[in-house]
């Protein structure tokens, strides 16, 4: 069997994933964005690691109705570094190798079955 592949989704938890202020003078200030990283394997396991994180007026500022669920991932990689971000997606592949071949299993002996 070919080792499998791993396939890493950046998204949004739920239909309203971003915090944001609404009065002036920071209306449509992102200030909470929830995340989630899902990962598949190609052989049929999933992962999926999910948070909040917040946000601070920075130099410029994208209109709320303007931003792109890319701007907002971009946001996030940036925010937390190159090696958070390879962490993350290690994580979600060691979880799914776990799920694969896992160290530990639950169960009973056969004798303590009832007669």
């Amino acid at each position: 069997m070919a080792d499998p592949t791993y396939t890493y989704t950046w998204g949004f938890q739920g239909n309203k994933p971003l915090e944001y202020n609404s009065g002036d003078p920071d209306k449509g200030l992102v200030t909470t964005v929830h995340w989630e990283i899902n990962c598949v394997s190609s052989d049929g396991y999933s992962s999926r690691i999910y948070g909040a994180e917040g946000f601070e007026k920075g130099d410029t500022m994208t209109a709320f109705d303007e931003l792109t669920k890319d701007t907002v991932i971009g946001w996030l990689k940036t925010k937390f570094g190159s090696d958070d971000v390879t962490a993350k997606e290690a994580a979600l592949k060691a979880n799914i190798d776990l799920q694969r071949t896992p160290t530990t299993i639950s169960g009973q002996p056969t004798s303590w079955a009832s007669s």
